[in-house]
């Protein structure tokens, strides 16, 4: 997974909470392990603040961004498209379209994006989330493809995608409006639908 930067979405605010709450926290948790060894047989050291900073902020950056009232309060803004979707792809070549699915690993820091067809395979390799206002993205992100060994096409590639995504408390089930565009040596262009898989 490779990292993704968002504009007009301060995330920093959010590694000063998390250190304000590890600072704030650290001696509940301290006092409640003295507690805990004192009534069993188990000596339990108090961990350190920047190891309580650590393991808030892995617990946020996998799980707890995703939580519906973080979007519903505005906390965090980013559009939740982890998950695998199916849909097809339109190439300005005019060949007929083509089914695709994409699996879409994402936290709250990192991304990738991994779209298959049945003669190739494309990953994501750098990404950005473009808000044009909180209810609307654009996932601009560039991607290498990988072709099966053919005499007629290029083995590599290098292209960009824009998906726009509307974005409703962090749900986005279908995506109607994607572009691609590929570098020039092949000079080509098209349309992706996607539909989220339940």
């Amino acid at each position: 997974m490779h990292e993704y930067s968002v504009s007009y979405h301060d995330r920093k605010r959010i590694l000063y909470f998390l250190a304000l709450f590890s600072i704030l926290s650290s001696p509940f948790i301290a006092e409640a392990l003295s507690k805990i060894s004192s009534i069993s047989s188990f000596n339990l050291a108090a961990p350190s603040g920047l190891a309580i900073f650590f393991l808030f902020f892995i617990s946020f950056d996998q799980f707890i961004w995703k939580w519906k009232i973080l979007y519903w309060t505005d906390i965090v803004k980013i559009p939740n498209l982890n998950g695998d979707w199916q849909g097809t792809l339109l190439s300005s070549t005019g060949e007929k379209k083509i089914e695709i699915s994409v699996k879409i690993h994402q936290t709250y820091t990192k991304l990738t994006v991994r779209l298959e067809a049945p003669s190739s395979m494309s990953f994501s390799k750098m990404a950005i989330f473009d808000m044009a206002d909180p209810t609307c993205f654009n996932l601009r992100y560039e991607y290498r493809a990988e072709y099966k060994p053919s005499k007629t096409e290029t083995k590599i590639h290098y292209g960009v995608t824009n998906l726009l995504l509307k974005n409703y408390n962090g749900e986005i089930d279908v995506i109607d409006e994607a572009r691609y565009y590929t570098e020039l040596g092949r000079d080509t262009h098209g349309r992706i639908t996607l539909q989220k898989k339940v």
